[in-house]
């Protein structure tokens, strides 16, 4: 009896041997496993908060560089407004030299026209040998009294035509120096709106170059977001296997 209790007691201490023999190298074996997809979880936190940082600094940089798109755009509308602005004064002065233009020439043409009529009543004097005239005057006067007036009047229709046609030629000078002015406030329009197109230029070299930067940008983070998902799927990957593993241990 006390032998057959002995022999079952070892036979069943050689089978309790065998089973942990054989258990122990499938748990060690699950072990390694945990620890293989520890080192895995650890690597994919690293790669998410990497990518989550850069994505981070990504979108900070779309805000500044949105901001100063918003600048740049401001400027623009702004640069537009006094373009539009000069080019109106440009025309309106360009209208008024033509204007002071036409004004010198009728009065130009008042000019040569007195000043012919004085040249030809001095020629006809010279011809005349200077007396016919006032002897026609005398001749026609009703009396010495009447002569006298008469010759007056000549010579003061004479200053007259003198006086008209200095003032004609002072107008013309005025006429003149105006138009000068203008001219001269012309080519300063000329070059300011000059100056407000290559500003414009410029203006709309940065904006291509910020809006080409954003593209990038707005590709890399697309790329980042792409990247932060596949990290957050492969920690709920890496979570279930551990989970799966730790429920057979």
């Amino acid at each position: 009896m006390n032998r057959r209790i002995a022999g079952i007691t070892l036979s069943l201490s050689l089978a309790l041997g065998t089973l942990a023999f054989y258990q122990q190298p499938e748990s060690t074996a699950k072990a390694e496993t945990l620890s293989e997809i520890k080192k895995k979880q650890d690597a994919n936190k690293q790669r998410g908060a990497a990518a989550e940082k850069k994505l981070a600094q990504n979108e900070h940089k779309q805000d500044a560089l949105e901001s100063e798109i918003a600048r740049l755009d401001k400027i623009s509308t702004e640069t537009d407004e006094k373009i539009r602005a000069k080019e109106a004064e440009i025309a309106d002065t360009k209208e008024e030299i033509a204007e002071l233009e036409k004004e010198i020439e009728v009065v130009q043409k008042r000019i040569d026209e007195r000043d012919k009529l004085l040249k030809d009543r001095v020629k006809a004097m010279y011809e005349n040998g200077g007396a016919v005239s006032y002897l026609d005057v005398m001749l026609g006067s009703k009396d010495f009294g009447n002569f006298i007036e008469r010759v007056f009047a000549l010579n003061m229709i004479a200053d007259q035509d003198k006086q008209i046609l200095e003032d004609q030629k002072k107008d013309k000078k005025l006429l003149e120096s105006k138009k000068s002015k203008v001219e001269a406030a012309l080519t300063k329009l000329q070059i300011a709106a000059s100056q407000l197109q290559e500003l414009r230029k410029q203006l709309d070299s940065q904006m291509a170059a910020k809006d080409k930067l954003m593209d990038q940008l707005k590709k890399d983070q697309s790329h980042l977001e792409h990247e932060v998902h596949k990290v957050e799927n492969a920690e709920k990957l890496l979570k279930a296997q551990e989970a799966a593993i730790r429920a057979e241990m």
